[in-house]
């Protein structure tokens, strides 16, 4: 039940992320809404349903960008597998763990796209996209971090809770 309620956010996401958050930038960066669904629906699932969202979501986005469909497909899952080792075994403090883990996926994939995008021959240079676009997504990411960890958190409540009475 948590996949199919979730796929309708998804897809009003991917609606929001490509056209009215990329529009609102910080020097060349954007704000990655899915991924900070995805870390923040890792943190709070009580099942393994991140999973399965982040192979959809993925898979959504790589038909949506230009970027090879790899990019989105790893970093999307790698999100899901992080959160939910460290909702099992490092923090209590939940805000503390999605802020780290806004962090680490965001730098993951980033330098996941920029490495990808170097393999297809679109030369950068390193220093120019750390900060033009890396860094400041990194910010709008953590910026938006805790508002949709309190979002997620109150849905999967509401998830979990209509599952229960069911």
């Amino acid at each position: 039940m948590s996949v199919l309620t979730s796929i309708p956010i998804l897809l009003i996401l991917l609606i929001l992320q490509s056209t009215l958050a990329s529009k609102v930038t910080l020097l060349n960066g954007a704000v990655d809404l899915i991924l900070v669904w995805l870390a923040a629906w890792g943190l709070n699932s009580k099942d393994r349903s991140g999973y399965i969202l982040a192979l959809i979501s993925g898979a959504l986005v790589a038909y949506v960008t230009a970027l090879p469909w790899y990019v989105y497909l790893s970093a999307y899952i790698s999100v899901t597998i992080f959160a939910r080792f460290v909702f099992r075994k490092l923090w209590e403090s939940p805000l503390l763990a999605m802020l780290a883990i806004t962090m680490v996926s965001s730098i993951f994939l980033y330098l996941i796209t920029f490495v990808s995008l170097r393999i297809n021959g679109t030369d950068y240079s390193l220093t120019e996209s750390l900060n033009q676009v890396i860094i400041p997504s990194i910010f709008l990411n953590l910026f938006v971090a805790i508002p949709v960890y309190a979002i997620v958190k109150d849905f999967s409540r509401w998830i979990y809770r209509s599952e229960e009475t069911a």
